[in-house]
C-alpha cells in the first residue's frame, strides 16, 4: 500500500518548480506518490515537470485546462491512493530530508487523524524565519481536537500545507475545496479539523513558505477579503451544527477574531450588515460584544480604536523598556 500521496498544484512556476520536486524526491521516506495536477501552465512548468515523471515512476503527471488552485488539489484527492495525503504548493519546497518521513511515523505512532508542523518563510535574500509559533505551546506529540483548537484560535493555522492527512478522512467525509474562491484554505482546514479526533503535533520548522511579492497572499484585494469574509459567514451557518458548546464558541470565536483583524489590517470598512449581525450573535465575553456593536454602529470608529490602542500599547512597551534599561 502506497503510504504517502504528494500532492503538487503547478501554474507558471518554471523558476522555483525544480527546486520544490527536489526536495520531494531527496526525501528519506520511499512508498510515496507524486501527484502533479498542471493547471494550464503556459511556461516551462510542463516540461519541467515532464522530466521528473521520466526519472521517477513514483512521480505522475496530470494535464488540464486552467482552473484554479483550489480544482488542482480536488484532482490530486480524487487521484490519491495513499493511506495519508499531503499538499504542497509548487513554488514552497519541503525543509530537510527527513521531514516527510517523521511525520508519516508520527501519525502512524498515535493513529491521529491529521498532523500539523511548523512553517519557515523564505526571503529572496535567502533570510529565514521560523513561524507558527504556537505549536511551541504544545508539550506532547499528540492532543485532541480540543486541546488544538484551545491553543489555535488566535493564530494563523489555516494553510492546508502545514498539515498531512488521512486520505479517509477527506475521502469519507467529502472535503473538498471550495472552486472559484481566493483563501479556500480558510474554509478547507477548519472543515477537516472539525472532523479530527486526534493531531499530532510536528515542532519542527519543514515547510519551506516562499515569500513571493506577487504571490495571492501578498497582494490583498477587495476579491481577497470579499472571499474570506463569504467563506467566513458560510462557516458560521455550520458552526451552529455543532453540538459541542466549547467547540462551537470556539470556532465562532476563531470567525469573528479574522473579520476584525481584516478591519484593523486592511483598513476594510465596507462590512455589509450581514456580517455585522454575525459579528454580533457570535462575539463572546463583554469586550468582544462591545467592539461588535462599534463595527455594527460604523466599522470607522473601530478601526481607529485599534489604531489607538496599539500605538498605546507600542509607547508603553517603549517607556517600560526604557526604565528596564
Amino acid at each position: 500500500m502506497i503510504k504517502l500521496s504528494i500532492i503538487v498544484p503547478i501554474y507558471n512556476v518554471e523558476q522555483y518548480l525544480e527546486e520544490c520536486l527536489n526536495s520531494i524526491i531527496n526525501q528519506s521516506i520511499e512508498n510515496i506518490e507524486v501527484i502533479l495536477i498542471n493547471d494550464g501552465s503556459t511556461d516551462l512548468s510542463k516540461d519541467i515537470a515532464s522530466k521528473f515523471v521520466e526519472k521517477d515512476k513514483r512521480f505522475v503527471l496530470i494535464n488540464q485546462q486552467n482552473q484554479g488552485l483550489s480544482a488542482a488539489r480536488n484532482t490530486g484527492i480524487q487521484m490519491a491512493k495513499g493511506k495519508y495525503i499531503y499538499f504542497i504548493d509548487s513554488d514552497d519546497f519541503i525543509i530537510d530530508n527527513k521531514n516527510l518521513k517523521e511525520m508519516v511515523d508520527l501519525l502512524e505512532k498515535y493513529n491521529s487523524d491529521a498532523l500539523v508542523g511548523r512553517m519557515v518563510r523564505v526571503y529572496d535574500n535567502k533570510n529565514k524565519v521560523l513561524d507558527s509559533e504556537y505549536i511551541n505551546l504544545f508539550n506532547t506529540d499528540v492532543c485532541t481536537t480540543r486541546e488544538y483548537l484551545k491553543v489555535s484560535v488566535n493564530h494563523n493555522c489555516a494553510p492546508c500545507c502545514m498539515y498531512m492527512y488521512k486520505r479517509s478522512l477527506l475521502t469519507d467525509n467529502n472535503i473538498k475545496f471550495k472552486v472559484g474562491f481566493l483563501h479556500e484554505d480558510e474554509d478547507f482546514t477548519p472543515r477537516v479539523l472539525l472532523k479530527t479526533k486526534k493531531i499530532s503535533i510536528y515542532n519542527e520548522g519543514f515547510y519551506g513558505y516562499r515569500q513571493r511579492e506577487n504571490s495571492i497572499t501578498k497582494t490583498f484585494s477587495k476579491k481577497n477579503i470579499k472571499d474570506i469574509i463569504s467563506i467566513l459567514l458560510d462557516l458560521d451557518q455550520e458552526y451552529n451544527n455543532i453540538n459541542e458548546k466549547m467547540i462551537r464558541k470556539i470556532m465562532k470565536n476563531r470567525s469573528v477574531i479574522k473579520i476584525k483583524k481584516i478591519i484593523y489590517n486592511y483598513n476594510y470598512l465596507d462590512i455589509n450588515k450581514e456580517t455585522k449581525i454575525m459579528l454580533i450573535d457570535s462575539s463572546s465575553g463583554l469586550i468582544g460584544k462591545l467592539d461588535a456593536l462599534i463595527i455594527y454602529i460604523n466599522p470607522k470608529i473601530y478601526f481607529y480604536k485599534e489604531v489607538l490602542k496599539n500605538k498605546i500599547s507600542l509607547d508603553l512597551k517603549r517607556i517600560i523598556k526604557g526604565i528596564v534599561i
